[in-house]
């Protein structure tokens, strides 16, 4: 018996709120939605309005409606006005900012109702919609530029942070090309050492590209995509996991993990990232930097070079004697 009345129970409680939402409005209320823009684009940001009439001895409010494809910026503001005949309007209006083409719908949009009598209920009002439409022609591929940025009252020249950000990847990179030297300087590699057949084939791979017309888009996309592809590939051949499938961040991690100097890792990290804006988010940066860019894959294809075995016979007695001691 308990079993049974429990299940009932769950059952009316699941059925509260269908059973809720399929009221009518009580008389003399009557509830209108409708987005106060005509159409919109990507990125924009629209305002559902929900305006209740009823009489001034009913209380509405309006819970916050829940648009798939928008995002949220506000949780709903309510006026009340007064109309000549004593009837009062309940108006909430609720902000969101649109990120699906197409038309965006709210969906049937609940009202909750009290009396000064004590009764209450809820029912719904007919949803709206608003078509959300692209900027582009059909078949219209051509770049653009970006408007030119808002003038704000006592805001920084505009060339300011431009300048820092340039500044502060100067400096990082003439920092990376430091340690790149010093660590050459600090291990060099014995002269006609043979290559092995995967920095053979990962130099021919970077050799290719070095050429590349970077004034066409498509070059820039094959000279960038070759970049990421051969240093994932190789990396992942030589420390044996698949950097295919990791993401920069994951890869710096996975390759400190593998007992790689932070920076060089740091390193590899920061020249995939450029790699990733310039093949998915199509930052292209000045043939400069590009050029630059290559140069730094061939050093990380020399520095994953995998270093000699000292063998037993190598080592010197009187150090390790030094260290035992």
């Amino acid at each position: 018996m308990r079993r049974a009345l429990v299940a009932v129970l769950a059952g009316l409680f699941a059925l509260a709120p269908a059973l809720l939402a399929a009221q009518e409005a009580p008389e003399g209320v009557t509830a209108t939605v409708a987005f106060r823009e005509s159409e919109a684009t990507i990125g924009d940001r629209v305002v559902l309005s929900v305006r209740v009439e009823h009489p001034a001895s009913v209380v509405v409010t309006v819970p916050l409606p829940d648009i798939e494809g928008a995002e949220v910026l506000n949780a709903g503001e309510t006026s009340l006005t007064t109309q000549p005949d004593g009837t009062q309007v309940s108006e909430t209006t609720f902000r969101y900012q649109l990120f699906t083409l197409g038309p965006v719908e709210s969906g049937p949009v609940l009202v909750r109702w009290i009396d000064e009598e004590g009764e209450s209920g809820a029912f719904e009002a007919p949803g709206a919609q608003v078509p959300v439409v692209s900027v582009r022609q059909p078949g219209d591929e051509v770049l653009r530029p970006l408007k030119p940025p808002l003038d704000i009252e006592g805001a920084p020249p505009a060339w300011l942070v431009p300048a820092a950000i340039a500044l502060g990847v100067a400096v990082l990179l003439g920092l990376g090309v430091l340690g790149v030297r010093r660590l050459r300087r600090r291990e060099p590699e014995p002269e006609g050492e043979p290559l092995d057949l995967a920095e053979r084939a990962a130099r021919a791979r970077l050799a290719g590209v070095q050429h590349a017309d970077l004034a066409d888009e498509a070059e820039f996309q094959r000279f960038y995509g070759t970049i990421a592809a051969v240093v994932r590939e190789y990396l992942g051949e030589r420390f044996g996991f698949n950097a295919t499938a990791l993401t920069s961040t994951e890869l710096e991690a996975r390759m400190t993990s593998h007992g790689v100097d932070r920076w060089q890792a740091r390193l590899v990290s920061g020249l995939l990232d450029r790699c990733d804006r310039a093949v998915y988010a199509r930052q292209y940066p000045d043939p400069a930097s590009a050029d630059h860019d290559l140069t730094v894959a061939f050093e990380i294809i020399e520095l994953s070079r995998p270093r000699p075995e000292v063998a037993p016979e190598e080592l010197d007695p009187d150090r390790d004697e030094a260290v035992a001691s």
